[in-house]
């Protein structure tokens, strides 16, 4: 069989005397505690660890079904918001009936661009049907609104 990482390779680690420094001052310090740690349980009794440990394992149990107990029931919390909300001022078009017919045209224009899509380029026509599945019944629902809006404005 042949060998595929044949070549050695030595890559060179960027040196962060920074955080070197830092762990090894860390593993110092916590060195120094297990030594200490060691020193004051090495009298202990078997019972007593099993002590200790029923009570840790007790104790870490019941914050954990704290936790999961906190994070699925349903509190009703009231956020308040010390700011004034602002209150949008409604958009009005200055001639209704030209901002009709031009989104009525650039719908149309583009239905027939979808149109061409599905003849011409059937995988990209695809990809948008995947993406938005209604998208041309939604557009002829759109354009069947605007042109009874024009009717009615006639």
């Amino acid at each position: 069989m042949q060998n595929l990482f044949s070549k050695e390779r030595n890559i060179a680690v960027p040196s962060f005397s920074i955080m070197n420094k830092l762990a090894a001052l860390a593993k110092k310090k916590l060195q120094f505690i297990a030594l200490w740690l060691q020193q004051r349980t090495k009298t202990w009794s078997r019972r007593k660890w099993l002590m200790v440990l029923l009570v840790f394992c007790l104790a870490s149990i019941f914050v954990t079904t704290r936790v999961v107990v906190l994070a699925l029931s349903e509190k009703k919390e009231t956020i308040t918001i010390k700011q004034d909300i602002r209150s949008l001022q409604h958009f009005q078009p200055v001639e209704p009936n030209a901002s009709l017919q031009t989104t009525l045209k650039d719908l149309k224009h583009f239905k027939s661009y979808l149109d061409s899509l599905k003849t011409f380029d059937a995988a990209a026509f695809d990809s948008i049907s995947k993406g938005i599945p209604l998208l041309p019944d939604s557009l002829n629902m759109l354009i069947n609104i605007y042109e009874l809006q024009l009717n009615n404005e006639r």
